[in-house]
């Protein structure tokens, strides 16, 4: 039989996520959470299920489930990740004899149903049998689901319009409907992690097992607050968040050269506090992150693109090479949709000579290796926990990444993007040195505004102007 599942990321890169869809959905209903596991670095494979996605389902026996899938571990393939929703968790604990040996795995069950009684059994086929018989628009589901992105309403209904009717013989073939059983004796590579909208579905006298209820949740947790899947997975991230996954407003910022996500500590709690998301990724080539192809600006910024394509931000804010990085992201930005976006001491143009002292500068921390209560002594505005995460930034950075950097945008030139800011969004550039404001003279719908008493650091310094201007923009 025929095979056909979804992907996303390169093949190449070094983490992999399986991902097992439930009952009436297909491989495309992870679109959200494939999104933000490239952007961690994954390569994301989604199979359809038998039945599901336009297959065919004469097997029904969920062993039959797993067996199907095991073209997907062939050749000794494995995964770092396998996360499952719903009729999809049993499919995913039936594939544990498939997984190497020793090789540390993460499973990820979201919102399962391991144990049904007779009566759940039929209210469950009854309900899949009425979501097939009548199947809802986009806007019905947007109405019933109002959490719910427009995204995933389509493809609820891509899920039901291409399933198979006669999977609902599942109900009736394994019964009685119990998998408590494959949580025990679990090998000790793997971890496995159980995400709840309901406390009466968290099994009993199971070890080893990591459960979180999450309450005001639906069963399409996916879909509702993706940030907790992401959350469960304990491997090395690619970004650092703040603030409530589900909150209704987002921010993303991003750092600058030889730093890292956390250089925005208390821009993001600060948001965070007023009822912000907020997202900071680690740019290629820093926090122990490989390079990319190339050095440019560019680059890095194309990178960012998942983080997009998942979501949609309120607020933007980039520090002195991250200002850089959110201008070549202006172009993508929604054409209505108001964005605040606030540029935190850019050099937005600089001549061959200055190229060469900032190269110097920055090399200068790294030889020399700074301790916290270096900078400290320099810095009377900041406190320790900034200076812990400035060395931090630069210890976890790549030795040449100043270097790198700077030569790799030769002519270092930025100031011509302002030109690709939608009209609804706000751009604030917020400067210690005047003189950086030279080159934005001619552009008349931006802030301009400069931080007395302040040095390159502003958010170490002013925390608060930051978060000030860029709630102005919101605000306004």
């Amino acid at each position: 039989m025929s095979h056909s599942a979804s992907q996303w990321g390169f093949p190449t890169a070094s983490r992999r996520a399986l991902l097992i869809h439930g009952m009436t959905m297909c491989s495309n209903s992870w679109e959200g959470i494939a999104q933000l596991l490239v952007a961690d670095g994954f390569f994301v494979i989604a199979p359809n299920l038998l039945g599901h996605g336009g297959r065919e389902c004469t097997s029904y026996r969920i062993s039959d489930f797993a067996e199907d899938l095991q073209p997907y571990f062939a050749m000794d393939t494995s995964y770092d990740v396998i996360i499952g929703h719903s009729f999809g968790c049993l499919v995913t604990l039936s594939l544990l004899p498939f997984l190497p040996k020793t090789k540390e795995t993460t499973m990820i069950l979201v919102d399962s149903a391991l144990e049904l009684e007779e009566k759940k059994i039929n209210i469950f086929q009854n309900m899949v049998l009425d979501w097939t018989a009548n199947v809802r628009t986009t806007e019905e589901h947007m109405a019933e689901n109002p959490a719910w992105s427009r995204r995933d309403c389509v493809l609820r209904t891509l899920g039901i319009a291409t399933f198979d009717t006669n999977t609902v013989k599942v109900f009736r073939q394994n019964t009685p409907w119990s998998s408590n059983g494959l949580l025990k004796n679990l090998p000790p590579h793997v971890k496995i992690t159980l995400l709840v909208s309901n406390p009466e579905s968290i099994p009993h006298d199971i070890e080893r097992i990591n459960t979180k209820v999450l309450t005001g949740i639906g069963h399409w947790i996916q879909y509702e607050c993706p940030d907790a899947i992401m959350d469960a997975i304990p491997l090395p991230r690619a970004k650092f968040q703040w603030g409530s996954p589900t909150a209704c407003r987002r921010a993303l910022l991003i750092h600058g050269l030889n730093s890292s996500s956390h250089t925005f500590h208390r821009v993001a709690s600060a948001l965070a506090a007023k009822g912000y998301l907020v997202v900071a990724p680690n740019l290629l080539g820093h926090a122990l992150r490989k390079p990319g192809v190339d050095f440019q600006v560019q680059t890095l910024a194309d990178e960012l693109l998942p983080y997009f394509q998942a979501a949609e931000y309120d607020i933007i804010i980039g520090h002195s090479m991250g200002a850089l990085v959110v201008l070549s992201l202006l172009k993508y930005l929604p054409r209505t949709k108001p964005t605040s976006v606030v540029l935190v001491d850019p050099s937005l143009e600089l001549t061959a000579e200055q190229m060469m002292v900032a190269k110097v500068r920055f090399s200068n921390d790294v030889r020399t290796n700074p301790t916290a209560e270096d900078y400290m002594a320099l810095n009377p505005l900041w406190t320790r926990e900034d200076a812990i995460w400035r060395v931090l930034g630069t210890h976890i950075g790549r030795s040449t990444n100043s270097d790198d950097h700077i030569d790799g945008n030769a002519p270092w030139s930025f100031s011509h993007l302002i030109a690709d800011k939608p009209a609804a969004a706000a751009l604030t550039i917020l400067v210690a040195d005047p003189s950086k404001l030279e080159c934005v003279a001619k552009f008349k719908d931006i802030r301009t505004v400069i931080v007395s008493d302040a040095s390159h650091w502003i958010q170490y310094e002013f925390p608060e102007v930051i978060v000030e201007e860029a709630l102005r923009n919101i605000e306004e």
